[in-house]
C-alpha cells in the first residue's frame, strides 16, 4: 500500500475531510490531495505532524509495518469531536475578526441563506401539491392527520439541511482560509529577587490559499448535498406509500371473495409495490453512492409495468359491467328562509355543485339541508355588506354521519364492489335543495355578474 492510500485511509479512519487535514497541518487542500495521489510527497516536519496528529510512527506511515485503521464505533465519536471543534474554531476566528470583515461573512452568509431559502420554497411548494393529489382519495380526518405530520417532518428537515449547509459554507469559505499564529513577548519583572516571566500572547489572523476559494464549486456541492437530502425525505414518502399500498393489498386480499374487481385490483396494488421498491432502491443506492443492479432493477419494472397495464384494462373491462347509480339524500336535517332583496347575491347557489334548485311560485328563497340517514347538521346564514350588494352566505356546521368514518367508507365501496354498483357522487355526503321562483332566480344571476364587474373594476 502507497503512502497516499496510508495517509487516505487514516484521514478517513479519523472522520476527516481533505479540507480538515489541510487545516491541521496548516496546508492547503490541494496539497493534501496530491499528497494523497501519490504526486507529491511532505516535508519532514509535516510528516512527523502526521505521525502525531494520527498516533502512528513514521515507519507505520512509510509502510514499514502494517497500519492499524481504529475500529468503527469510533468513526462516530471522531465526527462529533471534529464537528465540536470546528463550530469552537469558528466562534473564535469571527470574534477576531475585524468590523469590515464581520459585515461582509454575515452578508455573504445571508445571500446564501436566501439562496438556500428559494430552493426549499420550490420543493415545498411541488411536494406539497403532489402530496394532497395523491391523499385526495382519503377520508378528511385521515389525509389531515398524515399532512400535518408530514408538514412537521418536512419543518424540521428544512431547519436541519439549512444549518448544516450555512456551517459548511462557512467553514470552507472561511474557517478553511483563515488561521491564528500568536506572537509571544517575554518580560522580565524583579519582585523580591524572584524572576517571573509573563508571557503574554497576542492572536493574530492570515489568510492562507485564499485564492483557491470558488464559491461556485461550493455552491454546487451544496446543491449536490441538498438533492442528496431532497431524495432522502423522498425516500421517506416513497417507503410511507409502500407500506400504504402492502396494507391496501392485504384488505383487498382479505375482502376478495367479494367481487372480480378486487382479484384485478390486488394485481395492481403488487405491481405498485414493485414499481416503489424499485423507486426507493434507486434512490437510496444513489445517495449512498452504492452499486446498482440495473439488469435485476430493470427486468421487475418491465415486469410490474405489464402486468400493471393488463390489470388496468381488466378493471375497467368489469367496471363496465357494473350500474351506475345516484346517492339518495332523503333526510332533511336543516331549513332557513331567506327575504329577497333587490341588491341580494347569493353566488353559493350558480358555483356550489352540493346545490339543487327547485322553482316555486314563492316570494322568499327557501334553503334546505339533506343528507343520508344517521346524519345531523346545521345550517346557518349570515350576510356581508359589500358594494352597496348584500352578500348572502350559508355555513354548514356541526355536520357528522357514520358515513364519514373510515369504516362506513370501506362497507359503502365493498357493497358497492358486491352488488356491483356504482355511485357517481360517492364524495358527497349532503345535499342543499333552494326552493326559489323564476323571477327571483334571474334576478340573483343579474346582481351576481353586476356585483362582478364592480369587483373586477
Amino acid at each position: 500500500m502507497s503512502f497516499g492510500e496510508k495517509l487516505s485511509n487514516l484521514r478517513k479512519s479519523k472522520g476527516l475531510s481533505q479540507e480538515d487535514l489541510a487545516s491541521e497541518l496548516n496546508v492547503s487542500r490541494q496539497a493534501v490531495s496530491k499528497w494523497e495521489s501519490n504526486n507529491a510527497y511532505p516535508e519532514t516536519e509535516k510528516i512527523l505532524a502526521i505521525c502525531k496528529l494520527f498516533d502512528v510512527s513514521m515507519d507505520e506511515l512509510m509502510g514499514l509495518k502494517v497500519v492499524k485503521t481504529e475500529k468503527k464505533n469510533n468513526k462516530l465519536i471522531n465526527i462529533i469531536n471534529s464537528w465540536c471543534d470546528n463550530f469552537l474554531k469558528s466562534i473564535r476566528l469571527f470574534i477576531n475578526f475585524n468590523f469590515k470583515t464581520k459585515i461582509l461573512c454575515l452578508l455573504e452568509m445571508a445571500i446564501y441563506l436566501v439562496i438556500i431559502i428559494f430552493l426549499i420554497f420550490i420543493f415545498h411548494a411541488i411536494f406539497n401539491e403532489v402530496l394532497e393529489s395523491i391523499l385526495y382519495i382519503l377520508p378528511y380526518d385521515i389525509k389531515d392527520t398524515i399532512f400535518s405530520m408530514f408538514q412537521g417532518v418536512l419543518l424540521a428537515f428544512y431547519f436541519i439541511i439549512t444549518l448544516v449547509l450555512l456551517i459548511k459554507l462557512y467553514k470552507v469559505r472561511y474557517l478553511d482560509c483563515y488561521d491564528y499564529y500568536k506572537e509571544k513577548e517575554d518580560t522580565k519583572d524583579t519582585f523580591n529577587d524572584n524572576i517571573k516571566e509573563v508571557n503574554n500572547q497576542k492572536e493574530k489572523i492570515i489568510i492562507r490559499d485564499v485564492k483557491s476559494f470558488n464559491p461556485f464549486h461550493y455552491i454546487y456541492k451544496a446543491l449536490i448535498i441538498f438533492m442528496k437530502a431532497i431524495c432522502l425525505v423522498l425516500s421517506l414518502f416513497v417507503a410511507f406509500i409502500f407500506v400504504l399500498l402492502c396494507t391496501m393489498l392485504m384488505f383487498d386480499i382479505y375482502f376478495i371473495y367479494y367481487g372480480l374487481l378486487l382479484v384485478y385490483f390486488a394485481l395492481i396494488l403488487l405491481s405498485l409495490i414493485i414499481i416503489c421498491y424499485i423507486i426507493l432502491e434507486i434512490i437510496v443506492k444513489l445517495v449512498f453512492s452504492l452499486t446498482i443492479k440495473s439488469k435485476k432493477l430493470y427486468i421487475m419494472f418491465i415486469t410490474s409495468l405489464i402486468v400493471l397495464g393488463i390489470s388496468i384494462g381488466l378493471s375497467i373491462c368489469e367496471i363496465t359491467t357494473y350500474r351506475i347509480e345516484e346517492r339518495e339524500y332523503n333526510y332533511k336535517m336543516s331549513e332557513v328562509n331567506i327575504n329577497m332583496k333587490n341588491n341580494l347575491v347569493m353566488a353559493q347557489i350558480f358555483y356550489n355543485d352540493n346545490v339543487e334548485v327547485i322553482f316555486e311560485d314563492r316570494s322568499d328563497i327557501l334553503v334546505e339541508l339533506y343528507g343520508s340517514e344517521k346524519m345531523d347538521g346545521n345550517l346557518d346564514v349570515y350576510d356581508i355588506d359589500e358594494s352597496n350588494y348584500i352578500h348572502t352566505h350559508y355555513h354548514i356546521y356541526n355536520l357528522y354521519t357514520d358515513s364519514n368514518n373510515i369504516s362506513a367508507v370501506v362497507n359503502d365501496f365493498l357493497n358497492q364492489i358486491k352488488n356491483k354498483t356504482l355511485l357517481t357522487d360517492m364524495d358527497k355526503w349532503y345535499q342543499i335543495k333552494v326552493h326559489i321562483s323564476k323571477d327571483n332566480y334571474n334576478k340573483l344571476n343579474e346582481n351576481l355578474i353586476n356585483y362582478n364587474k364592480l369587483y373586477e373594476e
